[in-house]
């Protein structure tokens, strides 16, 4: 609670620095370029998707491995990469940063104004040593252009719409147009690829337009930036690279399975030929020419399970050249040749119970079916992939290229006025704390007399009314005065004076005179307040009161009861004016008024003077009581001076609104000058401070 009260005291610094922080986000939002946003569709096409389109699709599927049911999700990862962006930075110049040559602060602040010079750079290479080094480019006359270094040395210097290299042939420019006055100055930069692709993904975005979680590999490349001719061909470029890299890949997928391929071709047509000579001369040698239908059988059923082992082992050697012997398609596949091993094994047992001739016969038509099959084999392969080489269809289809946007993005004003109010409840709470731990503020009531010793009397509340009446009283220059105990008598703060009032009346007891001093340290804590409805409170109980202005430089007791200052008691002092002229009735019969008078040029003269104190004592023999009101301590020494002449001395504090220092500082300076504190008064407590009942604006000038 104790924070919150804290805050609520600070409220209109609070205000004041959210409101700051408001319009600095307001002006954030006028200097922002506007962003605009373009898009491009492609589908991602399955590889065993069954379209129907592509030639050759099962040979494709061979090729590709496992069907790709992520295809979506490996598409997306790669348009992310370098794969597909460095390619894409290369072709537009993403790398380039050329910008007008102005202030940081100005660069940030106000965005716009680089809108009125722009430069075109088509190419621009240097050394990886001078990557993020900033040259420096001057549009010196029409068609022309010179390059600097960072240290001002000429590099190079050419037409535009040419390429331009240097000596050294390090360096390379071509600028493809300049549209800014003579003269102007602009930055040339070259980042590194890395650096260039981070940049691009902070502002790119890839969604596949699926609604559920089943991806659909139709995506969405969406694109964000300031120029909206850039980001369409930015966007177009992507497209295009995706699909042409996705057809380069199958191309030389099937190339190199093409090219193995035309290695084994040789090798199958020499074993054919070996067999179909082994054979013939055995038929010559043998005569025999038929087998028997037992043996055709088992001879039939050979020669299908070496053909589907050479599509298998064929299949094998291609797919070794992607994949290692771990890989799960390697185990399917090894699986499926030992089991037709195994059958093969089954039928070759049979095959020695036929006749020896039958045997021998069979042995070499398998030889030249199987040589034969593969060789065939080989060569529908060899025409299918030089199809899929020759016209091979992308799986990346574009649906839909970029479009100029027309219209920029909507700032986001609701996010920006939030953090603006955030930072600025943040900020203020950060000020507010630091100057409650680095300048604490006493705002315990009982501070001093733990520290001092000295006991507290009286612990005034604030009073809002108090305020009403002054704020009216200032207004309308109403003839009753804006007392608090005179309007209202009831109030908890004139409640608590009550109690001040009963231990006063039990300190005079043992004082050496009648005379009360009401001492503050600095301005606004409300001295006068105190002096003016004690006295008041004092007069109703019966006893006659003097109530004395001692401020001489910004008195401004006369207000609470709405009496004229002057003449008063500086005129008193220096006998311009006479003691039935200078003292007035107050708002009570038993209330005598004497104000501060014309503000004198030396003060604390008059207060040091034996003239003040030949009056005091006269006044203490006429009256019950005598209550002066005082100068701050901290500002001048004239509330020290009239605290030696007073029986009774009490220093009001305004919570929260010392600190430590100042209070031990004040308690040193009374004390070494003999003036003893009979009591505090704590006022304006309950932490509702309101600085300035009737000291708003105090400004004093030094003693002369």
């Amino acid at each position: 609670s104790q924070i919150f009260y804290f805050f609520a005291e600070n409220k209109w610094l609070i205000i004041l620095i959210t409101c700051a922080t408001l319009v600095c986000g307001i002006f954030f939002l006028s200097m922002q370029i506007p962003q605009y946003q373009a898009d491009a569709i492609i589908q991602i096409e399955d590889a065993k998707g069954g379209s129907g389109i592509h030639v050759g699709r099962n040979l494709a599927t061979m090729l590709d491995g496992a069907s790709s049911e992520n295809a979506s999700a490996i598409q997306m990862a790669l348009i992310r990469s370098r794969y597909i962006l460095s390619p894409v930075i290369q072709a537009n110049g993403l790398d380039i940063v050329a910008e007008p040559k102005q202030l940081w602060i100005m660069r940030k602040l106000v965005p716009f104004v680089s809108s009125s010079k722009k430069i075109q750079v088509k190419s621009f290479k240097t050394p990886p040593k001078l990557l993020n080094k900033g040259f420096s480019l001057v549009y010196d006359k029409p068609g022309h252009f010179c390059l600097y270094s960072e240290t001002g040395e000429l590099i190079i210097q050419g037409a535009i719409g040419r390429l331009i290299t240097s000596t050294d042939h390090q360096i390379s420019l071509e600028i493809e147009a300049i549209d800014a006055p003579l003269g102007s100055e602009f930055i040339l930069k070259k980042q590194p690829e890395f650096q260039a692709i981070q940049s691009l993904l902070k502002h790119f975005k890839i969604t596949d337009l699926g609604s559920g979680r089943q991806p659909t590999g139709v995506l969405q490349i969406t694109l964000t930036g300031p120029d909206p001719e850039k980001l369409m061909h930015v966007l177009d470029s992507i497209a295009n690279i995706v699909s042409n890299k996705n057809a380069e890949k199958k191309s030389l997928e099937a190339a190199k399975t093409l090219t193995f391929l035309h290695q084994q071709l040789p090798l199958a047509k020499k074993s054919l030929e070996k067999a179909e000579t082994d054979l013939s001369k055995y038929r010559t040698k043998s005569g025999q020419i038929n087998i028997k239908a037992q043996s055709q059988a088992l001879f039939a059923q050979l020669v299908t399970l070496d053909k589907q082992r050479a599509k298998l082992q064929i299949d094998k050697v291609n797919k070794l050249r992607r994949y290692t012997l771990e890989h799960p398609l390697m185990f399917q596949l090894n699986d499926r040749i030992k089991g037709i091993d195994r059958v093969r094994h089954q039928l070759e047992k049979k095959l020695k119970h036929i006749p020896v001739s039958d045997q021998i016969a069979v042995s070499f038509m398998r030889d030249v079916k199987a040589t034969n099959s593969l060789y065939l084999i080989l060569l529908n392969k060899i025409q299918e992939l030089k199809v899929i080489k020759e016209g091979t269809i992308s799986d990346v289809h574009i649906l839909s290229y970029a479009k100029l946007p027309q219209l920029s993005l909507p700032p986001r004003r609701d996010l920006v006025y939030v953090w603006s109010i955030f930072l600025g409840l943040l900020l203020s709470a950060v000020i507010i704390l630091m100057r409650k731990n680095f300048s604490p503020r006493v705002n315990d009531p009982h501070w001093c007399e733990r520290k001092f010793g000295i006991v507290n009397l009286a612990i005034i509340p604030y009073s809002k009314e108090q305020s009403t009446n002054m704020g009216q009283f200032k207004n309308t220059s109403k003839v009753s005065p804006p007392l608090l105990a005179f309007r209202s008598t009831h109030n908890s703060s004139i409640e608590s004076l009550r109690s001040l009032r009963t231990s006063l009346h039990v300190s005079l007891c043992s004082t050496s005179n009648n005379i009360i001093t009401i001492l503050g340290i600095s301005p606004a804590v409300g001295k006068t307040f105190i002096s003016c409805n004690l006295a008041y409170l004092l007069a109703t109980s019966g006893k006659r009161v003097l109530l004395i202005d001692a401020d001489l430089r910004r008195g401004a007791l006369h207000n609470q009861f709405n009496i004229p200052s002057k003449p008063g008691l500086a005129d008193l002092l220096t006998s311009k004016a006479t003691r039935e002229q200078v003292i007035t009735e107050g708002c009570h019969p038993n209330l005598s008024i004497l104000p501060c008078g014309n503000y004198p040029s030396d003060p604390s003269e008059l207060l040091m003077s034996e003239v003040f104190k030949k009056w005091l004592k006269t006044f203490s023999k006429d009256y019950d009581l005598v209550i002066i009101d005082t100068a701050p301590l901290l500002w001048v020494t004239d509330g020290v001076l009239v605290g030696t002449l007073s029986g009774i001395n009490f220093l009001v504090l305004g919570a929260n609104m010392h600190r430590p220092t100042e209070i031990e500082m004040t308690a040193k300076r009374l004390s070494s000058a003999g003036v003893k504190l009979d009591g505090t008064i704590f006022n304006f407590h309950t932490s509702k401070i309101k600085q300035g009942y009737d000291y708003g604006g105090y400004k004093y000038h030094s003693t002369p």
